[in-house]
């Protein structure tokens, strides 16, 4: 074989050997990567990650619970002779369900329904009468509790009408009933006993204060019987309370009587009670309706009007319903309180000649042939309720529901 042959072979075997060098090489350099890999993955087993939240997660505001009680509210219970006398039975009974069947229907739409007995149920023994000294039949309250409702104030000008025995068999009865009461007490321990009530998981207390007794004195050793308005003795009740609740409900008999119009006396003493911690003021006894305002966050009722009762005179016949939510919002960093929903609305408490049957109507379902003109008195007494706070007040919503 020639050289030149020889060369050429030697060079093609070169070539070929260079060639599985090269590829040995290429092979050799990815093996050497996955190796690392590997090893890589295994170290990352030992170690603690880095934890990276990304940017685009959005502001997570604290998980919040919210509780809600409603509260509703009439004015007074007077009951004159002429009227406790139309609901006697035979059996010497009484039934006052008729006058207020359209009432009772909405009464238990709420977890709370307030409502002031302006006359003591002294019992039968010591005579049933009306004006100007009252003793009511407590088959009144008996049927108010039937209907729903569990919130009643028992001070007023009027506790004393039947001396301490007529101011104490009325607690008693009150007593023994499943309802909330305040004002009138049996005894100074119970009367200093801290009562705190619950709804809905939202806890309140419930005071009540009269500006007085029509003149007749309590014996200075049973002041307890009924609460008379005292700037020191309320400031002395509230702070009791006011770190222990959630809300704070005053009950306030005060006002000038037949006026539509709160007294500078009056706003100074509601200005008084909110200033304490009142979260809810419910005035009555001007037996006429008066505006419902707001101190600061506190709502004032200024005058509910009556509820039922043979006054005479439309002014005294109009009626104001009222109702509030009581709202308590907790979070995990803060605990908020609230009132919403205020709502208003009219009743009217008709009679026919000679106080013969009583009925409460919603104001708007009055019969226009008892009143004519029953939509412009509708307007004209509603403008008194709303004329302090036109934006806060939401008129009507009780009888529709």
């Amino acid at each position: 074989m020639p050289p030149e042959s020889i060369k050429r072979i030697q060079c093609r075997y070169r070539t070929k050997l260079l060639t599985k060098r090269e590829t040995a090489f290429v092979i050799g350099g990815h093996m050497k990567k996955i190796i690392l890999l590997i090893l890589g993955l295994l170290s990352a087993c030992t170690v603690s990650p880095k934890i990276e939240y990304p940017n685009e997660f959005p502001y997570q505001p604290p998980v919040s619970i919210e509780y809600r009680a409603s509260l509703m509210m009439v004015g007074d219970a007077l009951l004159h002779k002429n009227y406790f006398s139309h609901g006697e039975k035979a059996d010497g009974t009484y039934d006052f369900r008729p006058s207020l069947r359209y009432i009772a229907p909405i009464v238990k739409n709420y977890d709370l329904a307030f409502y002031n007995q302006e006359t003591v149920f002294g019992g039968k023994e010591l005579g049933y009468s009306g004006y100007p000294s009252f003793n009511s039949p407590a088959d009144f309250g008996e049927q108010m509790i039937e209907m729903g409702f569990n919130m009643v104030s028992l001070a007023n000008n009027h506790t004393m009408d039947k001396g301490v025995r007529g101011a104490l068999n009325s607690y008693e009865f009150w007593k023994k009933q499943p309802v909330i009461t305040a004002g009138s007490w049996g005894s100074q321990e119970d009367r200093d006993q801290l009562r705190i009530h619950e709804v809905n998981g939202i806890t309140f207390a419930f005071l009540a204060y009269t500006y007085g007794t029509n003149g007749i004195v309590v014996p200075q050793d049973r002041k307890y019987i009924i609460d008379v308005y005292d700037e020191e003795l309320i400031r002395k009740d509230m702070t009791r309370y006011r770190d222990k609740v959630d809300f704070m409900i005053v009950s306030l008999h005060f006002g000038l009587e037949y006026s539509h119009t709160p007294q500078a006396r009056h706003v100074e003493m509601a200005t008084f009670i909110a200033e304490q911690g009142a979260d809810i003021i419910i005035g009555h006894h001007p037996h006429v309706i008066q505006p419902i305002d707001f101190i600061g966050d506190t709502l004032v009722v200024y005058s509910l009007g009556n509820f039922v009762s043979a006054q005479i005179g439309e002014p005294r016949l109009v009626e104001l319903i009222a109702s509030v939510e009581m709202v308590k919002v907790v979070t995990s960093e803060k605990t908020y309180y609230r009132l919403e929903n205020v709502k208003a609305d009219l009743l009217y408490n008709y009679y026919t000649p000679f106080f013969k049957e009583f009925t409460i109507y919603p104001m708007s379902q009055v019969p226009l042939s008892i009143m004519p003109d029953r939509d412009a008195k509708y307007e004209q007494y509603a403008r008194i309720i709303t004329r302090l706070q036109p934006d806060r007040i939401t008129l009507g919503g009780f009888f529709d529901e």
